[in-house]
């Protein structure tokens, strides 16, 4: 390709004018105007744009119309515009075309669905990351931001929104023209429309005028969360010094009916999956703090997205993983009786270590070749273990220094792009210390230390090697230990032993307080007398229960067994996200039992586990009580989940006959009415129309549909279910017991239709789930074979995972069969 793109040639940054038309019902016209200047001298420029019909294209200089043909370039999602004469000077570039409304979720599509019988759709955008030019013609990366003027005509009775706040409105027999105010340097991916017949309400907070925008009749959902948005706006102001009203005038909170991303940090205007927004009554504790963490996680892309934005898509965590952090950061700020900083150890930090044990795991910052690529690193490895680094980097410069670094990053570099080493200057700037050189080793490498701490004489060792991994990859760990509650600050270095002085009388040391250091650590033998889980917090006894599983993994299956029991003596409502970690660690060997055919494992799970489970949930009672804390509920959940599939008589009695049963039961309770009954399962679903209620019924379904159920279910679900919750299906389809060999098989010989119905965001994961409890060779060159001729782009990540997971589940699951 010889022609030029317009980052090449733009001086400055450009303008682009959107006029969109949606009178016709099923496609939608348009007019474009890209303003720049440029001191080159321009016969052919190659711009972004996929499936638009260009029906017209020219530009002006100086009053003249200079005609440019078109020439389509698919294979680089593109066109090429070759003008009658060179170009030069201050340019107008007016694109006219066309384009049928998608239904795929991504670009501008179109999304029809019921609300209490009744017939609604929603006209809407996603554009993140390079789907903008599926809806006008750009340079859609990220490192030319640009202003953008938008306008829509509609019909009448629907209502438009945008980024900009809206400065006029014109109606004319029927139909609306709303036009948007003038929003400044964006990146193309942040440029956000909607249209459809909302129910809407605002409220000022701290001189911001907040929205919210839901389908029909379910404003009073949104409610919760719209209450809160004073405090999370507060939350940011502080931390930022930064005041939301002298930076934009309006946030919008948007519910799209069919979105397959949880949500859309689009500037001033976000959108969301309807239940990452939305609250029924009587909504569980979890489903509570979720849409807060989202709607958390999304306004701190105002920050780290728009205000600086990443240079490139390979450096998506410094959006992300700053994102992720700080939303839990804020819940646990506002609402601290909730700890959710030790839920933020539990999702965050064992989800990144569990997925970047593997060796075909990437490091957080990894080169991008080719657009479709980039849907396959909104992964773990970005948002968990970038969050998670993030945290460990805050933890030890202190939360202060940290708050300090960031607004002195937002001082520098507002408005414009950054990279690694800019943030890291600021940080050096502020705290005296070369970060840089400590954190680009977390953010180049994939894989993480594992420590093994002994005792010597009478000092404590710390040793660290790679995880899994025969490399000499190392790193700086800072971290902290403790002493009784003597607690130190320590740095172990990149290639030394750690070794300090045990204080006389020390009766219990914890390493990694806090679980703040993105590591493993392994307590050998020596360290036993010093092993005391009672004076572990939940989020490091939480770590040490999923540590000992990784170990059990890679090292060795001898000892795991007896660790848990040895735990489960400490588990209590103290010490939340430690019972959670401990219930989800019996429930995968129980699921490893259970498909090796161990009887004798499985029987001694449940007679070993069963005791220690019901004496807890007895305390804490089956059924909920007034006035009990709210963080009970995640507990009970885990606890009747977790007897139910041992078979408690008593757990599945309240199941099979409790009605109204509380939300966070729902699922658990739908997973053993289908097994009874499987025909009801398609009855539910085809039933209900509410996209809140249908998720607990579709999972439950999921959870529960019998092997040979599976055929005719799972065409209900490809075929009638949206795709945002059928990507939510196929990976219950693969933690089924019944159905998980079936889902596998199904994924791989239909791969181009899942493909086609999954967002390319889920797709990878997807892939990766369905491996997860597969552990045949059979299977596993079947795999192989069906992508011998060439891996997707968008799922080159996930295809080596899978096939590392499956090599290591034909290992490791031959040792539980025996076990």
């Amino acid at each position: 390709m010889t022609a030029v793109t317009l980052k090449d040639v733009c001086v400055g940054k450009p303008s682009y004018e959107l006029c969109y038309s949606f009178i016709d019902d099923e496609r939608f016209g348009a007019e474009e105007t890209i303003r720049f200047s440029t001191e080159q001298k321009i016969t052919e420029l190659f711009m972004h744009s996929i499936d638009l019909d260009i029906e017209g294209a020219y530009a002006i200089r100086d009053e003249t119309e200079i005609k440019a043909d078109v020439g389509y370039l698919p294979d680089e999602e593109g066109i090429t515009l070759n003008f009658a004469e060179p170009i030069s000077g201050e340019i107008e570039l007016v694109l006219i075309f066309s384009a049928e409304y998608r239904t795929d979720n991504v670009g501008l599509y179109k999304s029809p669905y019921k609300m209490d019988g009744e017939d609604h759709f929603c006209l809407s955008t996603q554009f993140e990351p390079v789907d903008a030019r599926k809806a006008y013609v750009c340079y859609d990366m990220p490192d030319l931001k640009a202003d953008f003027d938008v306008s829509i005509t509609h019909k009448s009775h629907l209502t438009a929104v945008s980024n900009g706040d809206i400065s006029s409105v014109q109606v004319e027999m029927g139909y609306t023209t709303t036009r948007f105010q003038t929003v400044e340097d964006m990146p193309t991916y942040l440029v956000a429309f909607a249209v459809s017949d909302w129910d809407i309400a605002h409220r000022m907070y701290d001189g911001v005028r907040v929205g919210i925008y839901t389908p029909r009749n379910q404003l009073a959902r949104g409610m919760e969360v719209f209450d809160e948005m004073g405090n999370i706006l507060a939350y940011f102001k502080r931390i930022f010094k930064l005041d939301p009203k002298d930076m934009w005038p309006k946030i919008d909170l948007i519910a799209i009916p069919s979105f397959d991303s949880g949500a859309m940090e689009n500037h001033m205007c976000v959108f969301f999956r309807d239940r990452c927004l939305l609250l029924e009554e009587g909504a569980s504790f979890a489903h509570r703090q979720m849409v807060r963490m989202v709607v958390a996680h999304e306004y701190s892309h105002f920050f780290h997205g728009f205000l600086v934005t990443m240079q490139e898509w390979g450096d998506l965590w410094l959006n992300e993983a700053f994102a992720e952090n700080l939303g839990y950061a804020c819940v646990d700020s506002i609402h601290p009786d909730w700890k959710y900083a030790d839920k933020f150890v539990n999702e965050c930090i064992l989800s990144g270590l569990k997925h970047d044990v593997l060796k075909t795991s990437h490091p957080i910052k990894v080169p991008v070749e080719k657009p479709r690529q980039i849907d396959e690193i909104f992964d773990a490895i970005t948002y968990e273990k970038g969050a998670s680094i993030v945290y460990m980097l805050k933890t030890w410069l202190g939360e202060d220094k940290f708050h300090e670094a960031l607004q002195l990053v937002f001082k520098e570099h507002g408005h414009s792009n950054i990279d690694g080493p800019k943030l890291w200057k600021c940080f050096s700037t502020v705290t005296g210390y070369e970060i840089e050189g400590l954190i680009e080793p977390w953010i180049m490498q994939r894989g993480f230390p594992a420590i093994t701490a002994s005792i010597a004489g009478h000092r404590l060792v710390l040793e660290q090697t790679q995880m899994n991994s025969d490399g000499d990859e190392r790193w700086c760990i800072p971290m902290r230990i403790s002493f009784d509650e003597d607690e130190r600050s320590i740095m172990v270095n990149h290639n030394e032993e750690f070794s300090i002085e045990i204080p006389k009388d020390t009766s219990s040391i914890v390493i990694n307080v806090g679980a703040a250091a993105f590591c493993a650590v392994k307590y050998d033998k020596t360290m036993e007398p010093f092993l005391n889980f009672g004076s572990m917090s939940s989020a490091e006894l939480s770590t040490f229960i999923f540590c000992q599983g990784l170990f059990a993994r890679y090292h060795g299956f001898d000892g795991y067994f007896e660790t848990l029991r040895d735990v489960s003596a400490f588990l209590s409502t103290d010490v939340v996200t430690a019972v959670m970690e401990h219930v989800s660690a019996i429930r995968v060997l129980h699921s490893q039992a259970t498909v090796t055919n161990n009887s004798h494992l499985k029987q001694r799970i449940e007679s070993t586990f069963r005791s220690h489970y019901t004496a807890l949930l007895k305390e804490i009672g089956i059924r909920e009580t007034e006035g009990e804390s709210a963080s009970i509920s995640d507990i009970r959940a885990q606890l009747i989940s977790v007897l139910a599939s041992f078979g408690d008589d008593e757990v599945m009695h309240y199941l099979m006959t409790a009605e109204n049963v509380p939300k966070y039961l729902e699922t658990i309770q739908y997973k053993y009415k289908v097994k009874d009954d499987p025909i009801v399962a398609i009855s539910l679903i085809q039933d209900c129309d509410d996209p809140l209620k249908l998720y607990p019924i579709l999972r439950g379904a999921c959870a529960g549909i019998p092997t040979d159920h599976f055929e005719a279910f799972i065409k209900h679900v490809f075929e009638e279910v949206p795709s945002q919750h059928a990507a939510g299906a196929f990976a219950q389809l693969t933690k089924n017991l019944g159905t998980y060999k079936q889902m596998f098989n199904y994924i791989i010989d239909n791969f181009d239709a899942v493909a086609g119905h999954i967002s390319g965001m889920v797709l990878p994961r997807i892939v990766e789930y369905s491996a997860e409890l597969i552990h045949t060779s059979e299977h596993l060159e079947k795999f192989i074979a069906k992508f011998a001729d060439g891996i997707p782009d968008s799922i080159t990540y996930a295809y080596h995972n899978a096939v590392e997971i499956m090599e290591c589940n034909i290992k490791y699951f031959d040792v539980i069969r025996e076990a």
